[in-house]
């Protein structure tokens, strides 16, 4: 529940329980605001206080087809990072946020969030991937991010089940003890969904199952570059 309303801007909670903070047009700097949380019984925790810090994105970027909407500035600071950019068709950016991400991609993406290297070598696990995906694919297998195995299916969509565990398993995060339904999250990924969940990075609000979009990509992965890089995302506010 929202307490205090911030200065430059305004906080939008989400039905999956995010709170997605919108800042004013043409502000930038620091602002607060406040939330609470209660539960079934009506037991009502402290208040909370979340400092947000407003930067403007330096990429010119325009993507017609995610304007205005809260998925815009993820999509830009990932562009600036060199995670994933966009394409232009006729003179015009698209980001195409309801297109499926590959496994072979999204793990890519993970890699640059890290700032990993590609491998100088391939591992025969990856050799099956695209050429600019194989040292990518065998440094996550080096790391820990994959597990070995024949079946790495790089062109393969990605679940949302796999991007969880990817995820956790690259944030080395321990949070909340999993308390998911087999309808929510398969049992392999509870852990690492309720880890994401309970660090701000994503709560998904469907099965796991699914497959995860360029749009749900890009936010979980702007958000877990914010927690690698130090900060905390106390934002999910039941």
């Amino acid at each position: 529940h929202l307490y205090e309303a911030p200065e430059k801007g305004e906080v939008r909670l989400s039905e999956d329980g995010m709170a997605i903070f919108i800042p004013a047009e043409n502000k930038k700097g620091k602002t607060t605001f406040s939330y609470y949380t209660t539960d079934v019984y009506g037991n009502t925790s402290d208040v909370t206080e979340v400092v947000v810090n407003i930067e403007k994105p330096k990429s010119k970027t325009v993507y017609a087809d995610i304007a205005g909407t809260t998925l815009e500035y993820a999509a830009l600071k990932l562009e600036e990072m060199g995670v994933y950019a966009g394409e232009v068709v006729g003179g015009t950016a698209l980001f195409r946020p309801d297109e499926p991400v590959t496994r072979g991609e999204f793990v890519a993406m993970v890699m640059a969030i890290a700032d990993r290297k590609p491998s100088g070598t391939v591992s025969v696990f990856a050799a099956e991937a695209e050429a600019w995906q194989q040292g990518y694919l065998t440094a996550a297998l080096e790391d820990g991010l994959l597990m070995a195995s024949s079946n790495l299916r790089p062109d393969d969509a990605i679940t949302k089940a796999e991007a969880v565990t990817i995820v956790d398993r690259f944030l080395n995060a321990s949070g909340k003890m999993a308390d998911k339904k087999m309808s929510v999250a398969p049992a392999w990924a509870a852990q690492a969904a309720a880890n994401l969940e309970a660090f701000g990075v994503y709560s998904p609000d469907e099965s796991l199952h699914e497959v995860m979009t360029k749009g749900d990509a890009a936010m979980m992965l702007y958000r877990a570059s914010l927690v690698h890089g130090g900060q905390r995302l106390g934002l999910m506010i039941p």
